[in-house]
């Protein structure tokens, strides 16, 4: 096997654990989580081992101890100085035992990597550490290698300088791959609060205008109050009032929209509906709502936050009341369904339904076909159900009724 054969096996060692690591990032960018450092700690050993497994390298020793200094210098690049630190020892250890001659080297490298991290990382931050640093540890390395070779430290020369090379290039290619890559999730990120921004610039000019409507309709019943006798004034009283109530109302509903906080707990989701249910019995009651109710017998645990379900659902089962169809007795049908690693509840009713066009619409900010309603507590309750990393799906025909099935990731 050439020797560019045996570098790219190498980097292909080293790189393919690091790549899986970026993908992991990525997800956890998508779904707005933080990376776990255990992660990268396993990353980290995978190319270290797979280099040691199935690298490829000259009898000499001097290539091996640049390539397994890779993982080291990579470490260090992403400030985890204490693990590397440990990499360093067991690469010590490793190579005095493969190559006795390479101890003194082993020590001197791990000793002065560390203790050089820790002095500049006081003087400097950023870009410049991390070049200082690469800088300074390439001489190190020289340094460490020559002095393996005490008697003919000139014959070993050329090998030595080339090792120090490929060392370095090595970790500056695959530090620019890491770059790279973190500059597409920025870019990302970037997107996304500009599409934020955007959504937010469309819902504060169409909050504007729903309020600019109620009003126009009390300045307009205020003017004819000056004329009007004390009989019109009592009617234009309530009307006014309900005006001011129903901007209240879709004030509280943006507020609420915009604020969202969600705060994770293991949380019993049958407790929170048979404590919802139960709650609500005195209404269903009263509305005269026939219930079949089928909740699991058991715990069935989530990572939720409590009050903000109880939100979706309330929602939920008020649109389904709300929903009722002119003479005929409302039905209300609620399901749970536990399967291996996620929970199905479905809310069934018997009411009105929805158009095609409004069920595509549906969960759209703004958009209602109620004539009090604001729009906006549907698409309030899948942003929850989203930040839950579950699905809410809507299912419906004008005449028959609508499904509303919700799913979430047990514990």
């Amino acid at each position: 096997m050439n020797a560019f054969d045996c570098f790219l096996i190498n980097m292909v060692c080293i790189l393919l654990p690091l790549l899986i690591y970026q993908v992991y990032k990525m997800h956890c960018h998508n779904l707005e989580k933080n990376e776990e450092e255990l992660i990268l700690y396993v990353m980290l050993t995978s190319s270290l081992y797979l280099l040691l497994k199935y690298g490829h390298f000259t009898e000499t020793g001097i290539y091996q101890f640049a390539f397994v200094n890779l993982p080291i210098l990579i470490a260090y690049y992403f400030r985890q100085k204490g693990f590397a630190l440990l990499m360093s020892i067991f690469v010590a250890i490793y190579e005095a035992w493969n190559y006795p001659n390479f101890l003194f080297a082993g020590i001197l490298t791990t000793i002065i990597y560390f203790v050089l991290y820790i002095w500049l990382e006081k003087k400097y931050q950023g870009q410049k550490l991390i070049q200082l640093f690469l800088i300074i540890t390439m001489f190190v390395f020289t340094v460490s290698i020559a002095s393996t070779y005490q008697e003919k430290p000139i014959v070993q020369l050329p090998q030595i300088l080339l090792a120090m090379i490929l060392l370095y290039g090595s970790t500056e290619g695959i530090i620019w791959i890491i770059q790279k890559g973190d500059d597409v999730l920025d870019l990302n990120a970037i997107l996304k609060e500009l599409e934020k921004e955007k959504v937010l610039r469309a819902s504060l000019f169409q909050i504007t205008h729903e309020i600019k409507n109620p009003i126009a309709v009390c300045k307009g019943y205020l003017d004819m109050m000056d004329l009007a006798t004390n009989q019109k004034k009592m009617e234009y009283i309530p009307i006014i009032k309900n005006e001011i109530n129903r901007t209240l109302v879709l004030m509280d509903d943006f507020l609420d929209y915009t604020k969202i906080k969600i705060t994770p707990e293991i949380m019993d989701i049958t407790l929170l509906l048979e404590e919802l249910l139960r709650e609500l019995k005195p209404l269903l009651k009263e509305k005269k709502v026939e219930t079949k109710i089928v909740l699991s017998k058991d715990e069935i645990d989530i990572l939720g936050d409590y009050n903000r379900l109880k939100q979706v659902f309330v929602n939920v089962l008020k649109n389904a009341m709300e929903a009722r169809a002119p003479h005929r007795k409302m039905k209300l049908e609620i399901t749970m369904k536990k399967s291996k690693n996620k929970v199905t509840i479905t809310v069934k009713d018997n009411g009105v339904g929805m158009s095609k066009e409004t069920l595509n619409r549906c969960g759209e900010m703004f958009y209602t076909t109620k004539t009090n309603g604001t729009g906006i507590g549907v698409s309030l309750a899948n942003t929850i159900i989203e930040r839950h990393n579950g699905t809410i799906q809507y299912q419906s025909e004008e005449g028959h009724g609508t499904t509303v099935t919700i799913q979430l990731p047990t514990a």
